[in-house]
């Protein structure tokens, strides 16, 4: 109300009058379908399987940093309960559309295809294609855009294999992609092939985890060619996982 918007009645106020005889809230799930909202705040409870259709219309883009987490002052954040973990803002949820690059920028691949349809795949590790969601035994992704991501979580962290990319001119001078899970280089890394060999290679960024983070090549010296990417996992213990989405070739470094 103070930024000028139409205020809303909040939702635990609606669930707690509502908690013997649930009712659906009107127009919450198109306000979703939508986009209504620009963004929305998690706490560390408040998890989207209350709201299956939040996994499927908005993406958890920010995991916010411990001192970067508002305080709060009433309600179940405000005062610990007893039995319970204290409640705090712990991630922010965008809406889940593609992201769109700037301008001078291209999308190699967004993992949005619902198969690997032109890749070539080895092992499980990389599932049948990317995955609308984080698997089981995986932390939530935060960054991913769209629809998709790529993990190799299939399987869970014991599984490994390899997708090839298609072809591609490399008619840039910086390929950018968003990484995250584990932070072993040597096991989980996206290599860059040009005429048959390895001129590239990149691991997640540290800390690891998986809120993805941005790893980059200069492929100034490239230009011109044709390359392929390799996602590789050959990763067999905990954490043993990488997610991969955006990858992105830029005119300029």
């Amino acid at each position: 109300m103070l930024a000028g918007k139409v205020p809303h009645v909040h939702r635990i106020g609606i669930m707690d009058v509502t908690r013997r005889e649930p009712r659906p809230i009107a127009g919450l799930d198109e306000a979703l379908r939508t986009h209504r909202f620009s963004a929305i705040v998690l706490d560390n409870r408040d998890l989207p399987t209350e709201l299956p259709q939040l996994r499927t219309t908005y993406h958890a883009a920010v995991r916010l940093p411990d001192k970067e987490r508002p305080r709060l002052y009433s309600g179940a954040g405000g005062a610990h309960i007893p039995g319970e973990a204290p409640l705090f803002p712990e991630t922010i949820w965008v809406p889940a559309i593609p992201a769109t690059p700037p301008r001078g920028a291209r999308a190699l691949f967004d993992f949005e295809a619902g198969s690997w349809a032109g890749w070539i795949r080895s092992g499980g590790a990389w599932g049948e294609g990317p995955a609308p969601e984080p698997l089981p035994g995986q932390d939530l992704v935060a960054g991913a855009t769209g629809q998709r991501f790529a993990t190799s979580m299939h399987g869970g962290d014991s599984a490994t294999g390899r997708v090839t990319s298609p072809e591609f001119e490399i008619d840039g001078a910086k390929l950018t992609m968003m990484l995250g899970g584990g932070s072993d280089a040597t096991k989980l890394r996206v290599e860059l092939w040009v005429d048959g060999a390895i001129v590239r290679s990149a691991g997640v960024p540290m800390p690891g985890g998986d809120t993805l983070r941005e790893a980059s090549w200069d492929v100034s010296e490239l230009r011109g060619k044709q390359g392929r990417l390799v996602l590789v996992d050959d990763a067999t213990t905990s954490g043993g996982h990488m997610d991969v989405d955006d990858i992105w070739l830029w005119a300029a470094p």
